[in-house]
Order: C-alpha cells, then sequence, then structure tokens
C-alpha cells in the first residue's frame, strides 16, 4: 500500500519567507515542493478585534507520515504566535507525480 500524501498549508507575512520556509522543507527532504502564491488578504479575529492583513500562502506537498517533522519545521521559523496550519489528506495524485515525490522525499 502506498503512503498516504497529504498538503500543509501555512501562511506568512512576506513572499521571501514563504520561499526560505518551502526550501528548508525541501532541502530537509520533508516536502517534495512549496508553492508560495499571493498576496492575499486575510480577515480574522485576533485578541478581541477583526484584523486584516496581506499574507501569502505556502502550500507543501508531502506524505501525512511526515507532517507532524514538517508542522515543526514551519513553526520553528514562522513569526506568528499562532500560525495558520492546515493539513489536508490528498486523496488521489497522478502515477508519475506519487513516484516522484516518492522518489525526492526521504523515506
Amino acid at each position: 500500500m502506498s503512503r498516504p500524501a497529504a498538503e500543509l498549508v501555512t501562511t506568512v507575512p512576506d513572499p521571501d519567507l514563504g520561499k526560505s520556509i518551502g526550501r528548508a522543507a525541501v532541502e530537509a527532504g520533508l516536502a517534495a515542493c512549496a508553492q508560495v502564491d499571493g498576496p492575499i488578504t486575510s480577515v480574522y479575529s485576533w485578541k478581541g478585534g477583526i484584523e486584516a492583513a496581506a499574507e501569502w500562502r505556502v502550500r507543501l506537498k508531502t506524505f501525512l507520515d511526515l507532517t507532524p517533522e514538517l508542522e515543526a519545521l514551519v513553526k520553528s521559523r514562522h513569526p506568528y504566535e499562532v500560525p495558520e496550519i492546515v493539513i489536508s489528506n490528498i486523496t488521489a495524485l497522478s502515477g508519475d507525480y506519487r513516484a516522484w515525490m516518492e522518489e525526492v522525499i526521504r523515506h
């Protein structure tokens, strides 16, 4: 049976930080790739008020068994007190993409 794939998504305050987190995850063998897109506008409740901020979204493709370690890496480099970290199962991948992920992500 193949390893379940996952995507970890976070947001950061600037694109350079997003690229830095993505590069660190890929270099550590915890993610096959990172995609940084934005800016996006986030509206959220924080400490009794409503805030809005420009952010960049970072999407990291990985395997589910590596998400605890990937989450720890993201948190260690993240400036937010409570960073958004959303982990979703990927229900389907093309065979070629899965084979590439298996090749580049550590086992």
